[in-house]
């Protein structure tokens, strides 16, 4: 079983403009054996191809995450993954331009972020009950 965050609130509090140099580094698919800091280095991994998308990336005209956005991914999984938070299962850009990270356990839970330092999560419960919620960084602009 994958531990799933009940809620990213508290986690989330340290989320900023100030990127964390230590998760300077990409893959996909993000392995289960790993300990916690080595799962949140392979998701900065797993962001430093998307910043190197193009636009018509996925060949059906989506464009690509700005700079911008992969810079707050990174930070935001700093900040995830200082604050001891399970690491997500998958990180993968979206035909919308935004990212995601998915958690798959007995629950679902996913963050997309959608602009640079704003992002809207999902928890869907063992019971197919979804919660929803969003998050941006005091010093977004």
């Amino acid at each position: 079983m994958i531990p799933v965050m009940d809620s990213p609130t508290q986690a989330l509090s340290g989320y900023s403009r100030q990127a964390d140099p230590y998760l300077a580094t990409s893959v996909a698919r993000v392995g289960i054996v790993d300990r916690s800091r080595d799962k949140w280095r392979n998701v900065v991994r797993a962001l430093e191809p998307i910043r190197r998308l193009r636009d018509d990336w996925d060949g059906l005209g989506a464009a690509a995450p700005s700079v911008e956005l992969v810079d707050s991914a990174i930070e935001l999984a700093g900040t995830l993954g200082r604050s001891d938070q399970p690491a997500p299962t998958t990180v993968a850009p979206t035909p919308a331009s935004t990212i995601l990270f998915t958690w798959d356990g007995t629950e679902y839970f996913e963050i997309e972020i959608r602009s640079p330092y704003r992002a809207e999560w999902m928890r869907v419960d063992e019971s197919g009950i979804a919660t929803h919620g969003e998050f941006a960084s005091s010093l977004a602009g």
